[in-house]
């Protein structure tokens, strides 16, 4: 099948690749039209005026296909599947603009959880909020007396949620909290009185747990409350996350055996899941338990296992985060050149982190193993540059 959904069988395939009109790439088995065949190929069908026909196919079969892809971005081929999203992120793009200028609430519901998840998972923060906002735009022209308006709320509510997701890295929180706010009154619109938005409910109430930290009281009472919602919804692999960040609140309390728990139970779920990225923050959070509990080479392994995974689903801010925490486990434990090569490491990722926020905490840290190590003049460098970094 081609990319917008016709069937051609593999003989007429090749017979192409024959006569020079397409082209199997070396890297890949994907085929490919040159550029001048496609704009005469584009001239005949403006022609016989069958553009809108197939840029209707064409966007059906890529919202279709990032609604199929959604699943398996939570499954052991989640890496396979962000390779097929970056492959066709063209032919996404191209797929998403017309179904939001078609206001075409289905396919913008089809595509918006592959869509975002794709880019949260590159660390690609800036372009998932567009992608959103393309959302959000169209479905508030949606008529609220069609049919399709409940399922319009639906949508914008889960799309101002994920939107409020990607600012909170990038430090917006204020920006955070409006979306959110704006998202749990569309839920709370009459039109939806009939309607089951437990899952749309339960995410908000999630991201709205991240977004009023450092208040851990309000935090766990919202994760709480998005866990319950889950767990009745029988949503295994949500319900992980929601543990996991409960852990994480655990830990900041001081509840070391609470949050050894909670790790052990998320990480279970993630295992049963062959969810490769809840894996790794299961293992990222039993490895802070570690840390706070004194036991430092359980810590070291726990974050060197993690740091593998995380290079392997792709992860820049996975990546980041465990690099800095298993530097202070080097830190800690005296090893001040493993150290120091962990953070330099981190600083460098960092540059490359949209919207990261941690790169003056690892000057922080340089600075600190600088002192450790008696070098005043380096400790002095790096906590000048934090200093500028931070005005």
């Amino acid at each position: 099948m081609t990319g917008t959904g016709t069937q051609a069988s593999l003989r007429a395939l090749s017979r192409l690749v024959k006569k020079s009109f397409l082209m199997l790439g070396e890297a890949d088995t994907r085929y490919h039209v040159h550029e001048l065949l496609r704009q005469y190929g584009a001239e005949k069908l403006s022609e016989k005026k069958e553009v809108s026909s197939v840029r209707d196919r064409h966007c059906a079969f890529f919202c279709g296909a990032l609604e199929r892809w959604l699943p398996e971005l939570s499954g052991p081929r989640q890496l396979v599947i962000l390779d097929e999203i970056e492959a066709d992120i063209e032919n996404v793009r191209v797929a998403w603009e017309l179904a939001a200028n078609q206001r075409d609430v289905t396919r913008l519901g089809q595509g918006l959880g592959s869509n975002v998840k794709y880019y949260w998972r590159r660390s690609r923060h800036y372009d998932a909020l567009a992608v959103c906002q393309v959302a959000i735009d169209a479905l508030a022209q949606v008529d609220p007396t069609s049919k399709v308006f409940p399922d319009a709320l639906r949508v914008a509510a889960s799309a101002l949620t994920v939107q409020a997701q990607n600012y909170l890295p990038l430090g917006h929180k204020t920006l955070a909290k409006s979306a959110l706010e704006r998202g749990e009154e569309l839920l709370g619109s009459p039109a939806l009185v009939n309607c089951d938005t437990r899952p749309e409910r339960a995410h908000l109430l999630h991201v709205m747990g991240q977004a009023v930290m450092p208040n851990l009281e309000q935090a766990r009472r919202l994760h709480e409350q998005s866990l319950s919602l889950r767990r009745a919804l029988g949503d295994r692999a949500t319900e992980a996350w929601s543990l996991t960040y409960l852990a994480g609140i655990c830990l900041r309390e001081g509840d070391l055996p609470g949050a050894k728990q909670l790790c052990q139970e998320s990480l279970a779920l993630f295992r049963a899941e062959e969810n490769i990225g809840g894996i790794s923050d299961g293992l990222r959070f039993l490895g802070q338990v570690a840390i706070h509990s004194g036991n430092y080479p359980e810590a070291q392994r726990l974050f060197g296992e993690n740091l593998a995974l995380s290079k392997e689903t792709g992860s820049q801010t996975w990546e980041l985060e465990t690099l800095v925490m298993l530097a202070q486990v080097h830190q800690e434990y005296g090893d001040y050149e493993a150290a120091r090569e962990g953070y330099e490491a981190s600083l460098s990722l960092s540059r490359l982190v949209q919207g990261s926020l941690i790169e003056t905490e690892i000057l922080l840290f340089l600075g600190s193993l600088a002192m450790d190590r008696y070098n005043c003049d380096e400790a002095e460098r790096r906590f000048s540059e934090a200093l500028t970094l931070s005005q």
